[in-house]
This record gives C-alpha cells, structure tokens and sequence, in this order.
C-alpha cells in the first residue's frame, strides 16, 4: 500500500492510497460516496487489490461534509492556497475531474486497462463521468447501491419540511446566494443551496437513477460502456425493493453486464465483500 497524491482537473491536489500490484496493467478507482472518504469500503478494496490488480482509492471532494482541499497556486510561495469543499459545497457536475485525475495517474504509471467502482453517490458520479468523458481507456464501471438520494429523501421526511427547505434554495439561488448554506431551521445538516437542489429536486443533472422522478434517464442510457450493478437487499437508504430497482436497471443500461442482489447486505456490503470481490474479479 502506497500513499499518493495527485493533481485533478481544476488544480485540487488529492490525498489517495494504491493497493495492489504496482506493475498490473489493470486497476479500479473507488469513488467513495456522500460526505465519506478513501477508507469507505475499504475491506472490499483490498479483496479487489490483487496480484494481478492494482486500486486506488481517493478523497474527492464531497469528502466529510465541510472540509478543506489545497487547490495549485503557482503565484503562491507554498505553491498552493486553501479551498473549502466537502459533501455541503461541492458541485456534482465538477466531480469528473476528481475521477480524470486519478485516470491519469495511473496512466502515467502504465495502466492499460481501468474500471470504476462508485458507491452510493460515487455511483452517480461515476455515471456522470462515463457519459461525459470518452478516455479510452476506462473500460466500465462498477456501481454499489446506486439510490437516488431525491426518491429516498423525498419519501422518508416530512413533506411540509421539504417543501420549506426547497424554497428557501430557490429563493437563494435567486438571489445569487447558492453557494452559501441554508440555515439550521431549514434542513437537518449544513448544506448549500445548489447542493440541496442538486441532490434533492427531479430535474437535476445528479438525479440520474430516475425511478423516483418518472423522468427519462437520459444520462444513464447514454453510457455505453460495460456496467456491473450491485443492490443491497436491504438497504436502509432505499425507499423501494431490490428487485423493483432490478427491474428498473435493466431496462435502462445500455450496454450491461448483470444486475446482482446481494441478499441480506446493507448499504455499506459489510460483511458481504468476499462475494463483491468474487464477482467483480469474474467479470471486470
């Protein structure tokens, strides 16, 4: 295991681990999900890091829920200034830079052949980067439990509560104050108010396993890539059943390997990483 850091896109210097073999030709990149970090799932990590594999697992940045990145600046005399991000700030759309960066990297150290591995959220952003970015060398993605945080949010609490809080980031963005958080009486942990409707309205760019919006999933349908989907049987985040969500993957991958139901796993997997690990190494 070897600690890294790396340069993204739009200049944030990323904290990362690689597990495995530093002369595979073949490596996963885990994208951890909403307000979590590089050490989310990380038993399962190492089962992927084989002797023929290599993984690398990074912070992105909708790490924690308010935290502080070291963006490049080379008119700085340390050669970096400080940017505040995290699962409150961040803005969904830029996470595909945080995933190219970590391709490039193992480019750069002879990596020929690379899949994805999103969990939770890091599923929507993976989705997002493979729609939008064709590097030929990213092969296909792995999803674990790939929720709509607008379907399950907007089922699970009060509906009065909702609707208060959505206009009140209407009401900011209106008034160009969408990145600032929207107050404690509003919604129950900090949160801007382009990361509220970001997450939690049906038209966003973010809300890509549309089941819950009714709305054509247009983004998904656009991959072409291989996909191996992963549904925990009981997820204590979903507000619908595993094989309804199966139903509801299958119809819109394009190019799809198989939807699995993990019986009797939670959103996390724990204790279900050996048959994770088994899978994924058969197919990817």
């Amino acid at each position: 295991m070897k600690y890294i850091k790396f340069k993204n896109g739009d200049k944030l210097m990323l904290d990362a681990l690689v597990l495995g073999n530093n002369k595979a030709k073949k490596a996963y990149i885990f994208i951890h999900g909403l307000g979590s970090n590089m050490f989310s799932c990380f038993s399962l990590n190492q089962k992927l890091a084989k002797k023929s594999r290599m993984l690398l697992t990074f912070n992105n940045r909708g790490q924690g829920i308010i935290n502080k990145f070291k963006e490049e600046d080379i008119k700085s005399e340390k050669g970096y200034k400080s940017k505040i991000l995290g699962s409150a700030l961040e803005e969904f759309t830029d996470s595909k830079y945080d995933i190219q960066g970590a391709v490039d990297y193992l480019k750069s150290q002879g990596i020929k052949e690379i899949y994805l591995i999103g969990h939770s959220t890091g599923c929507q952003k993976s989705v997002y980067y493979l729609s939008k970015v064709n590097d030929k060398t990213v092969k296909g993605a792995v999803l674990l439990a790939p929720i709509s945080d607008y379907s399950s949010t907007i089922n699970s609490i009060d509906v009065n509560s909702y609707k208060k809080a959505l206009e009140e980031a209407l009401k900011m963005k209106k008034n160009n104050k969408e990145n600032e958080l929207l107050a404690s009486n509003f919604w129950y942990r900090p949160i801007s108010a382009q990361r509220f409707l970001s997450l939690y309205t049906p038209t966003s760019t973010e809300e890509i396993f549309t089941y819950g919006s009714k709305k054509i999933a247009t983004l998904l349908r656009k991959v072409d890539k291989k996909l191996l989907v992963f549904l925990a049987e009981k997820d204590e985040y979903s507000d619908r059943e595993s094989n309804v969500l199966k139903v509801w993957f299958d119809k819109n991958i394009k190019n799809l390997n198989k939807v699995f139901i993990i019986k009797e796993a939670n959103h996390g997997f724990q204790g279900k990483e050996d048959e994770l690990a088994r899978i994924i190494h058969k197919y990817f």
